[in-house]
Parts: structure tokens; C-alpha cells; sequence
């Protein structure tokens, strides 16, 4: 959706993130101006634990 759109009407909202994979199993991404977030798998799923998982990010969306 144009972002002009979103302007003209107040009920639609435009949300964006930025997204770099880091490698085969982790993802950094940016929201507006807030930390870095990182996600990662557990060692046992090939990763390196070094943030939640996508799925843990997912719950934790559900849960906010």
C-alpha cells in the first residue's frame, strides 16, 4: 500500500522493519530507532542462542 494512502486514511497505519540475515540461522532487525533486535536458533536447532528464536518472537508478539 502507497504510504500516501496510509496518510489520507487515519485507520490504516504503516509499520516497517529492516531486516539483515547474519547467517544460515540468525537475523538482526531494526524497528524505528529502538536496539537492534536479534534471532537466532538454540544450538540444537543450528544456531548459536544469541536472541529468541523466530517462534519465541512470534509468542512474544502474540503476548504483547
Amino acid at each position: 500500500m502507497p504510504d500516501n494512502q496510509a496518510q489520507t486514511n487515519p485507520e490504516l497505519r504503516t509499520s516497517r522493519v529492516h531486516g539483515v540475515m547474519i547467517d544460515h540461522s540468525a537475523s538482526q532487525m531494526q524497528v524505528r530507532e529502538l536496539p537492534l533486535v536479534i534471532s537466532d536458533e538454540k544450538p540444537s536447532g543450528g544456531g548459536k542462542n544469541r536472541g529468541a528464536s523466530p517462534l519465541e518472537h512470534i509468542l512474544i508478539g502474540l503476548c504483547a
